[in-house]
């Protein structure tokens, strides 16, 4: 199931891309052929390999940058998602923190540039506490978004389905599942659970003067608290 909720004006997404570009030197390359950037850590790109550096390093110097400059951005993100969840919602310290997807204009987005993927990334962190019985999400945020649109696809098939079955098996259950496709809309946040089968949409059109930038971040329901990350 996904759920949308409205969390920022027109002028405060105005307001986030203007900071996004003024900490333009903290960017993140992430292709070295194709202009995707992150701004802060991510730990599905992370996290896997050397995360003590890759990680958790990348964490603990962009987060103070981050807060520093988008402190009523990350406050709204906490009142949005407590007031959607019903719960109390916090950031882990340690953890990086949501942080934006940064993709500009490039023929390459227009075509299916990502990978059709279930959200995995906490089962390579180093959780304080223990996380065998939890309830995850994962959201994105747009607050740019080009002319031609923007969105996820999403399967009707949950994680739980395919575990332990050979990359073959789970090609055959994929295909004979329906999917759909969420339109993004800027300032307006889309929750899921993230153990449903999704991937990042192309974008037709895409035009070189044209960004998408998007907030993403992850959560994990832990013993009545909402653990935020990316």
């Amino acid at each position: 199931m996904i759920q949308e909720i409205e969390t920022l004006r027109p002028v405060e997404c105005s307001e986030i891309r203007k900071s996004v570009y003024g900490l333009r030197p903290y960017w993140i390359c992430r292709e070295v052929a194709v202009p995707f950037y992150t701004l802060a850590a991510a730990s599905y790109l992370d996290a896997t390999v050397n995360a003590d550096r890759n990680y958790y390093g990348r964490a603990k110097d962009s987060n103070p940058v981050l807060h520093q400059h988008f402190p009523w951005m990350y406050q709204r993100i906490l009142e949005t998602l407590s007031e959607l969840l019903g719960g109390e919602v916090r950031y882990v310290a340690r953890f990086a923190l949501p942080g934006f997807h940064i993709f500009q204009g490039h023929q390459v987005f227009q075509q299916a540039f990502a990978s059709v993927h279930f959200d995995l990334q906490y089962q390579s962190l180093q959780w304080e506490m223990a996380v065998e019985n939890y309830v995850p999400i994962s959201f994105t945020l747009p607050v740019v978004l080009p002319d031609a649109g923007a969105g996820l696809w999403h399967w009707d098939l949950l994680h739980q389905e395919v575990a332990g079955m050979s990359q073959g098996e789970k090609e055959k259950v994929i295909s004979s599942r329906s999917k759909s496709y969420y339109a993004y809309k800027t300032g307006t946040m889309l929750v899921h659970s993230g153990h449903q089968l999704h991937q990042i949409a192309a974008i037709p059109n895409f035009r070189a003067d044209e960004e998408r930038i998007t907030l993403q971040g992850h959560g994990l329901l832990v013993d009545g608290v909402w653990w935020l990350y990316w």
